[in-house]
């Protein structure tokens, strides 16, 4: 048989259909552990593969669904997760023979992840690994992670397939009929992060039929960025007594092959209640068609960032992204008091008033000496979390804060930030790339910061070679051209300038400045900071770190996207210029981290 990889795009692949349903129909008892028969009706097992194979399936999937040391621990066979899931892949590899390839099925756990449950990211890592490594070993060509509705759950998943076995892993989640997933991830999102992770198909498996799926296939495939897969349930699911019932007929399952290979599907198969006839009649419909070919211009080669809910392009009419700063403990004493506590309260309130303020992205840094950065790092992106609904900027001298608030973060982050110095690179590009990071690079390197724009442009050129070789998205390398303070050197903000424009002219990246820094120990700060925002927009700005809460930046803000002209007829600045007019002045609000009334 040819690899999974090569087979990949050449034609439309056919999955097998339902594990569960034809067990049951065998006399697996309700409640029983269909995983145990692996081990103690191998035969039934056997003869289900060999149907499927017989019905054309082109890939079967292990009878290991719910091989996980944590769902096996409920039928007290915790202990037996080698040795179960090498019996299944040993059974599915028989069956297949030279027919079709196998791949061993990875099922959710059951818990959530941190912050929606008690489950760390580590615990369902090792749990993953583990039954990973033992499908590996038992010969399977592929893994398959499915039916999962928690992103946090997904992403532990694909990295420990991944990282484990290095076999070809395909990613699917289960969505409801509002197209999302039950803990509120939109296909769009999931497609984003778990492509970003490695995996080398997403799609969707499980809880809809076929019509349902056609747009969340639609979705996935518009990104652009590897193949899809679906595999529905034979219609949506029903309770009939206390039976579940699920309705549709072989004949028009089948008859919405070809709509979701239109959608943009490469691999369709079947979940709960499909059987061999239902394979049969899928493989019948789809046979000779292609995968449809990707979009020419995918957002998929957009930098891209993504929190649990939401995905943020930059798209030309998105920008500029605003970073929020006020997440920060530098000069904050009760902010850095808060994080050294871990109450994290007035991280939490930091959080929700920048993201009421319309900032994109938090920037999350809790350098407080003497702390355990570390784990600070970890409980302050759940808290922020919590908090709001936004993508994060994991923000950190310390590489081992820098992991801890990736492995927490759920989504696709921003991480702040590598250099062009040698060590700092070689130690934040890999973390980067494992946890599908955006990243920015300050245009510095072991010299110290350039002090021309052609010097700052040569460090960025630099980097961006060793990331490519590396393996790194072009598009997920963002470049600090670094502002410095106009109070020391009058040429510096001019420097800045000029290193943005040739940034965007000749590398083609987008470009990222922390603003406040240009400012420093000058009087009237607001000004020279939004005056210096607009210069730096039109020289080719794309995200800046802020106060968003600053209503001259936010002012400044608007203005220069009617000016750019990313803000179409002006609707966004005459909605808040009626705003301004409408409101009466009124005293300043307390500051998040000062209760309102306090002295």
């Amino acid at each position: 048989m040819p690899r999974f990889r090569d087979l990949l795009g050449r034609e439309v692949l056919v999955f097998d259909g339902a594990m569960g349903t034809m067990l049951q129909a065998a006399g697996l008892p309700p409640g029983g552990c269909p995983e145990l028969w692996n081990l103690e009706r191998p035969e039934v097992v056997l003869e289900v593969h060999r149907a499927y194979v017989e019905a054309g399936a082109a890939v079967i999937e292990t009878n290991t669904f719910g091989g996980n040391r944590v769902k096996l621990g409920h039928y007290g066979l915790g202990g037996q997760v080698r040795q179960i899931n090498e019996a299944a892949a040993r059974l599915a590899r028989e069956a297949a023979g030279e027919r079709a390839l196998v791949a061993g099925s990875l099922g959710p756990t059951g818990l959530f992840v941190e912050p929606l449950g008690e489950l760390t990211f580590r615990e369902a890592y090792d749990c993953f690994a583990e039954q990973a490594e033992a499908l590996a070993a038992g010969g399977v060509d592929l893994l398959i992670i499915e039916t999962m509705a928690d992103l946090g759950e997904i992403r532990a998943a694909v990295l420990a397939a991944k990282e484990r076995t290095g076999l070809p892993v395909i990613a699917q989640m289960t969505f409801t009929e509002s197209g999302r997933t039950f803990t509120g991830t939109d296909p769009t999102t999931a497609a984003l992060v778990l492509s970003s992770l490695g995996a080398d198909v997403v799609g969707a498996n499980c809880s809809l039929g076929p019509r349902e799926l056609v747009r969340v296939v639609a979705e996935m495939a518009a990104l652009g960025r590897v193949p899809v897969s679906v595999l529905p349930n034979a219609g949506l699911p029903r309770l009939v007594g206390d039976r579940t019932v699920f309705p549709m007929e072989p004949e028009e399952f089948a008859s919405w092959g070809p709509r979701l290979v239109a959608a943009g599907a490469a691999i369709v198969g079947g979940c709960c209640g499909t059987t061999p006839e239902y394979i049969r009649l899928l493989r019948g419909a789809v046979a000779g068609l292609r995968p449809a070919a990707p979009p020419a211009d995918p957002p998929g080669r957009l930098t891209a960032v993504a929190s649990r809910t939401r995905s943020l392009f930059f798209f030309e009419e998105n920008l500029p992204v605003v970073i929020g700063e006020r997440l920060n403990p530098t000069g904050r004493k009760k902010l850095a008091a808060d994080i050294a506590a871990g109450d994290f309260v007035l991280v939490r309130q930091e959080a929700r008033a920048q993201a009421a303020a319309g900032a994109h992205l938090l920037d999350v840094n809790v350098g407080v000496p003497g702390i355990d950065e570390a784990e600070a790092m970890r409980r302050a992106v759940l808290a922020v979390q919590e908090a709001a609904d936004l993508p994060l900027c994991v923000d950190s001298s310390t590489p081992a804060a820098l992991e801890a608030g990736l492995e927490a973060f759920i989504g696709k982050a921003l991480v702040n930030s590598a250099s062009g110095e040698r060590e700092r690179l070689e130690r934040v590009l890999p973390l980067a790339r494992r946890y599908g990071a955006a990243l920015v690079v300050l245009a510095l390197d072991d010299e110290g910061i350039p002090p021309t724009a052609e010097g700052r442009l040569r460090v960025a050129e630099r980097v961006l070679r060793e990331a490519e070789a590396a393996g790194f998205p072009r598009q997920d390398l963002l470049v600090d051209c670094l502002c410095l303070a106009v109070g020391a050197d009058q040429a510096a903000a001019r420097e800045t300038l000029a290193a943005l424009r040739l940034v965007k002219e000749r590398l083609g990246l987008r470009t990222v400045l922390g603003l406040s820094n240009i400012s420093f120990g000058m009087p009237n700060r607001r000004l020279l900071n939004a005056t210096f925002l607009a210069m730096a927009l039109e020289a080719g700005l794309d995200a800046v770190i802020l106060n968003p809460l600053d209503p001259a930046l936010a002012d400044t803000l608007r203005a220069a996207r009617v000016l750019l002209g990313r803000d179409r007829d002006a609707r966004e600045y005459v909605a808040a210029m009626r705003e301004h007019e409408a409101s009466p002045p009124s005293p300043p609000a307390p500051r998040p981290e000062q209760p309102a009334g306090a002295a």
